[in-house]
């Protein structure tokens, strides 16, 4: 196709999709709760086309674990970031004190509820400290055990809670990873 203004013309060879959605930051900041796994980026790339600023916090148990969520994780927002001018921060937090009082305090059944509360927790003091709006964490409503400990446990009055993946239908939703996920780390293409 060929454009032709006033004082340019403009030949264009290919056309090249982008990601569609809303411009970035038309829909606020928010935080998402960011795992290595692929839901929560997912629910991430779904609120950036939305047109939200996502920063994004990851726990781990670095050294007591290997660096490779954290190392995937940095992948991850690398490439969310070439889609939101890189806006996007990174916040790294260690987990491992937080799971030895956990772990010395209380019954094994409560463990990865207590966890999670810890980290939903730190994660509505960090987007307060931001300015972000709401928390994005990959659950599905059909993930009836957590959602349901959520919202008789978590009690979180200041940060709406959002299930980035609440309306998704499961087959739909392994149609999109299979789309998006070339291979592990990377949730969407590098923008070149």
């Amino acid at each position: 196709a060929v454009e032709i203004g006033e004082k340019t013309a403009f030949v264009l060879l290919e056309k090249v999709d982008g990601p569609g959605g809303l411009p970035v930051g038309v829909s606020g900041r928010v935080l998402s709760l960011l795992s290595s796994g692929f839901d929560s980026p997912v629910a991430s790339w779904r609120m950036m086309k939305r047109g939200c600023v996502v920063d994004f916090i990851h726990f781990h148990s670095y050294p007591y674990t290997s660096d490779a969520s954290m190392r995937n994780v940095e992948e991850i927002v690398r490439s969310f970031n070439g889609w939101q001018q890189d806006r996007g921060q990174l916040n790294l937090i260690p987990l491992i004190e937080y799971q030895k009082v956990i772990m010395m305090s209380a019954p094994v059944a409560l463990r990865i509820l207590l966890y999670r509360r810890m980290m939903f927790r730190v994660a509505e003091a960090i987007a307060r400290k931001i300015g972000a709006e709401a928390l994005v964490t990959g659950e599905n409503l059909g993930q009836v055990l957590w959602v349901d400990a959520a919202a008789r446990v978590l009690n979180f009055d200041d940060q709406p809670i959002g299930l980035g993946l609440e309306q998704t239908d499961r087959d739909a939703f392994d149609l999109l990873v299979a789309q998006r996920l070339p291979h592990r780390a990377q949730v969407v293409p590098d923008r070149a």
